[in-house]
């Protein structure tokens, strides 16, 4: 089910119960509180600040204002919030993408995290757990963190920083820079003048004939792989 504020600057809250949902009067764009259900819940903020309770289910949060608060306990689904703003994944939150065209950060927390970017220049890092960060388009800066993070720069001249753990980097298109960590990483630049930093002597470089000119930079012992001209 769907619950969102009224588009009317009338004074308006909207909450929902399992069987019976209640319809309260504040503002729009003042605080509101938006109670979810056992269910899915698709729950869209105000543009003032707005306090989500998602409840069991798999629920979906779209929030205007980066200081929304979601409240979501664990065992009650996996949940995804769309941000207008920079935000900070809440506990028990398992993904985000932000929206719009702002140059907008997004940062995970200790659960396996989906982070996406949109089409502005984002920092988005992951924390701990096993995350995937997909930066699209513009210039971005993909932090993993402590674990295995799959890393997908997209368009854009792309930083992509592994952080401990055995990462997986994809540069995609542009020209991208590429530093796997301290574990066994597996890097690949794309289409693009590349950039990589090996400090693992299993890490492994991928590029494929016409894809640029590249260059590794390595602190151990390593022998450059085919199509890697520096």
């Amino acid at each position: 089910m769907s619950i969102f504020p009224s588009n009317l600057f009338t004074r308006r809250a909207i909450m929902a119960n399992t069987l019976h949902p209640l319809y309260y009067n504040v503002a729009n764009n003042e605080s509101v509180v938006i109670k979810g259900t056992t269910r899915d819940d698709v729950l869209y903020g105000s543009l003032g600040h707005t306090v989500f309770y998602g409840g069991l289910g798999n629920d979906v949060y779209h929030s205007k204002n980066a200081g929304d608060t979601i409240v979501e306990y664990e065992y009650e689904g996996n949940d995804t919030v769309y941000a207008d703003t920079n935000f900070t994944l809440p506990t028990h939150v398992e993904n985000l993408t932000l929206t719009g065209y702002g140059n907008n950060y997004g940062f995970g927390n200790n659960s396996n995290n989906t982070l996406i970017g949109n089409s502005g220049n984002n920092r988005l890092s992951g924390g701990r757990g096993n995350d995937t960060l997909h930066g699209m388009d513009g210039n971005d800066l993909l932090m993993g963190g402590d674990d295995r993070d799959y890393l997908y720069g997209g368009s854009g001249n792309d930083v992509l920083q592994g952080g401990e753990g055995n990462d997986l980097l994809d540069g995609g298109y542009g020209n991208d820079t590429l530093d796997g960590g301290s574990g066994a990483d597996s890097m690949s630049g794309g289409y693009g003048d590349d950039i990589y930093y090996v400090d693992n002597v299993n890490d492994t470089v991928t590029e494929w004939w016409g894809e640029g000119t590249d260059t590794i930079y390595s602190s151990v012992s390593y022998t450059a792989p085919t199509n890697v001209e520096t």
